[in-house]
């Protein structure tokens, strides 16, 4: 069983998944949510982390 989480946005049709980062963004993969900054830049629209849950 993965330690990885996944965290769907609220704002955009986006889920953030630790496993597998986010190529698009500039996150390599194994990164933990904890380690992201605090504005994301999903799929080039930029959301603050907390629409992230």
């Amino acid at each position: 069983m993965s330690a990885f989480k996944k965290y769907p946005c609220s704002v955009y049709d986006h889920i953030y998944d630790e496993e597998l980062g986010d190529a698009d963004s500039g996150i390599e993969p194994d990164t933990l949510w904890e380690d992201i900054s605090e504005y994301l830049g999903f799929a080039r629209n930029v959301v603050p982390k907390k629409c992230v849950h």
